[in-house]
């Protein structure tokens, strides 16, 4: 083990207004302002002659070509390895559509998230780390049963799977102050829903702000964990139907989208984040157990997942398969070890028992995971249980049932590896 060196830094990556956002694909208008910034932030860490480093941008996902282009001109400039290096997409659904930017934005994007590698690089100081836990419940599990919608269809679920974790990660100077703070917690960057149209990091904006203005000169990001069924505990209940009877609440009905005005949707947004950076300030607060000295590596591995037989058209459309379809899609995992933590990078939209799944079997003493990691996303990968319960997941996914439980096999297995050195 050897002394543990760290730097923090971000980029604003808000792209030009009029292009369209991510997440929905009804909304066709392109954006009309910027309500607030977009960013890339980097963590880098460095013991001995290892270096790895965690990247986190206010995007829906991360483009592959983006990734590509960051690790490429990051080894070039650094000598790091790019495969020690994890991406990681927030989620928000208000922020550029990848398609819509064209593939030079995507370069351009790649070029950013180096730059704000290499500036946290050049930051590296002595450190110290330490991690702790709380518990927020600004999500719910959004496959209700008896939704109005249909059985298991994008209705929030409150008796549902649900975990309330937030793992904070806490990297200090070794003269003092912070450096960063890594907030990991899983919920559906979809506070405001399919009629905003001005660009957004929604609610983890908030919550990453509160924690930077409590900690001067620090950076906070946001890892967005396994939350493919999980949306935002609204103070209404969404979607609301024709036809269907409204549920009451302590505010009384509960509007339909189309009506709530854009101070309704970023007021949510704001109170479901306040309450995530308050847990979260209160948790950090509680660190006071902090190791200087600490091993850090880094593992990636290539896993194959199958797939449907059937794809939507618009699938093979967006992945550019023909007719004649495929059996399988290759994804990248990835495993930073800090001592005795661990961060899993995984692809696509995860489920939150899967997620958990892969915690309780992890050989680590604590195990952040991140979805949404060092590609675009391809859909969701399931809980097997929710293929044959259908609903709106399963309709969006490319993956056959058995996909969750390979995700997760492969996963322990490289925790383990990773584990052992």
């Amino acid at each position: 083990m050897e002394k543990i060196e760290a730097g923090a830094a971000k980029h604003e990556i808000t792209p030009p207004v009029g292009y369209r956002l991510s997440g929905y694909s009804g909304r066709t208008q392109g954006s009309i302002g910027v309500h607030d910034s977009l960013y890339a932030k980097a963590l880098v860490l460095k013991a001995g002659e290892v270096t790895v480093g965690i990247i986190s941008c206010d995007i829906i996902s991360i483009p592959g070509k983006s990734v590509e282009e960051a690790r490429r001109l990051i080894e070039k400039d650094t000598n790091v390895a790019g495969s020690n290096v994890m991406m990681h997409g927030t989620h928000t659904h208000t922020g550029p559509n990848s398609e819509d930017m064209g593939e030079e934005w995507r370069v351009i994007l790649g070029r950013k998230i180096a730059g704000t590698f290499l500036e946290a690089w050049r930051g590296l100081r002595p450190a110290k780390i330490g991690l702790a836990t709380g518990e927020c419940f600004i999500g719910v599990n959004r496959r209700n049963p008896s939704s109005p919608v249909g059985p298991h269809y994008l209705y929030s679920w409150p008796d549902g799977p649900f975990e309330p974790l937030v793992n904070i990660l806490r990297l200090d100077n070794i003269k003092g102050g912070t450096i960063c703070t890594v907030v990991n917690y899983g919920c559906h960057g979809v506070t405001l829903g399919p009629h905003e149209l001005m660009i957004s990091r929604d609610f983890s904006g908030y919550a990453v702000d509160l924690i930077e203005r409590a900690r001067p000169g620090s950076i906070c990001m946001f890892l967005n964990a396994p939350c493919g069924n999980v949306n935002p505990r609204w103070s209404w209940e969404i979607p609301q139907p024709k036809d269907v009877v409204p549920r009451f609440n302590w505010a009384g009905l509960k509007p339909r989208w189309g009506e709530l005005s854009a101070e309704d949707r970023f007021r949510e947004a704001e109170r479901l984040g306040n309450i995530l950076g308050g847990e979260s300030l209160k948790t950090l607060e509680r660190i006071i157990d902090f190791r200087d000295v600490v091993e850090i590596d880094a593992k990636t591995k290539k896993i194959i997942l199958p797939t449907k037989k059937d794809l939507p058209e618009w699938y093979r459309k967006h992945l550019e398969i023909g007719e004649m379809g495929i059996t399988e899609r290759e994804f990248e995992l990835q495993v930073l070890k800090i001592g005795e933590v661990a961060v899993l990078g995984l692809p696509g939209e995860v489920f939150l028992e899967l997620g958990m799944e892969i915690r309780r079997k992890s050989p680590f003493e604590r195990t952040l995971i991140a979805e949404l990691c060092n590609q675009e996303s391809e859909g969701y990968i399931l809980a097997p249980q929710a293929c044959d319960e259908g609903g709106y997941e399963p309709t969006a996914s490319i993956l056959r049932a058995d996909a969750g439980g390979k995700l997760v096999t492969e996963s322990v297995r490289l925790l383990e590896e990773t584990y052992k050195g």
